[in-house]
């Protein structure tokens, strides 16, 4: 098992755009991917979430430029074991998520935001 989390952008940090994650593996403690700041522009495709079944694949916390400043993919990964595989927290918005796999998840995609699409096509 890895670190605490396998890519971690912490609160409060402004000017973000961009984060690509594709093809990784991810075997942390409490999150494969966890974005705590206003994050445009990314795309989670094709990789393998085995964080351990306390911890989450993916926890967007504050998502919400997505329909404002650019588009938010999540598609094509495996999430494998764990209590939550994708959160998309209250502030986020125009996420898209769809073709992803779910092994053994207490929870697929928690969805408190507004605006988000879970499962079928693009909207």
């Amino acid at each position: 098992m890895g670190d605490d989390y396998g890519i971690y952008v912490p609160p409060n940090i402004g000017g973000l755009d961009q984060l690509t994650v594709l093809g990784s593996q991810f075997n942390c403690a409490s999150g494969g991917i966890y974005v705590g700041s206003s994050l445009s522009n990314t795309l989670f495709s094709a990789n393998l979430f085995i964080v351990p079944n306390t911890g989450r694949g993916i926890d967007l916390q504050r998502a919400y430029l997505y329909s404002a400043a650019g588009g938010g993919t999540i598609s094509g990964n495996l999430f494998d074991n764990m209590v939550t595989a994708i959160t998309l927290d209250h502030a986020s918005t125009g996420a898209n998520i769809q073709s992803n796999e779910y092994s053994n998840d207490s929870t697929m995609v928690k969805n408190l935001g507004t605006g988000n699409t879970v499962g079928g096509g693009t909207p």
